[in-house]
């Protein structure tokens, strides 16, 4: 599996321009030029970034869904890190393979054209930067397990869009969920650190009351 990982990572890549030798480059009047999803100076890859790439193929996908509290709480970089970290075209590069797999997984009659992957990368981007890595892999996954909307024969970017906001709904509800815990554990805690009114007074009449436990 690890092997057909990395093969389809870079496979989806050399398909994109992002691993291109430099005098296979296109010209940079292309509006397909992968390439300028990373930069204009930077359009190979970086050995550290093909890393995170192959670390971070679809793939992944089935082994985060298995944990989703740890994609929503856990630390795994948002797309805004990603690119600090890696350039700012870096987050859309890495959308791409994610959003290539879904339209091969529909088994489509006409799959995603460049121009479409290329466009909701970069929207995707744009307006969600402050998701992580693994709440997006968990979003692909949960939207190739029919969970949210579908496409009807045809790619559409607006069918994952719609799906998206879906999964922002869902996990607003995890948020407060955990934030529900968070309190109740703090109410018990505080139950179990209380005194009663009468232990109160015999402390205070003995000089021994701790104001912290009040």
């Amino acid at each position: 599996m690890q092997t057909e990982t990395i093969a389809h990572t870079i496979k989806t890549m050399e398909a994109q321009g992002l691993l291109m030798q430099p005098e296979e480059l296109p010209s940079c009047n292309s509006s397909l030029q992968k390439g300028s999803l990373l930069s204009d100076e930077q359009p190979q890859l970086t050995e550290e970034q093909a890393k995170f790439l192959v670390k971070n193929s679809p793939d992944r996908q089935h082994i985060v869904c298995k944990n989703e509290n740890q994609c929503f709480f856990g630390d795994s970089p948002t797309l805004s890190q990603l690119g600090r970290d890696y350039g700012s075209g870096f987050p859309k590069a890495w959308l791409v393979p994610q959003i290539s797999n879904v339209s091969d997984y529909c088994g489509l009659k006409q799959v995603a054209s460049e121009e479409q992957i290329r466009e909701l990368a970069i929207i995707i981007n744009h307006n969600y930067y402050w998701l992580k890595v693994d709440e997006l892999l968990l979003f692909f996954f949960h939207f190739k397990s029919k969970k949210y909307k579908c496409f009807y024969s045809y790619f559409d970017p607006m069918v994952i869009l719609d799906s998206l906001n879906i999964f922002l709904a869902e996990r607003s509800r995890a948020y407060e969920r955990r934030e529900h815990e968070e309190r109740e554990k703090q109410a018990e805690l505080d139950r179990r650190n209380a005194i009663s009114y009468e232990e109160y007074l015999r402390r205070k009449a003995n000089g021994t009351l701790n104001i912290k436990q009040m």
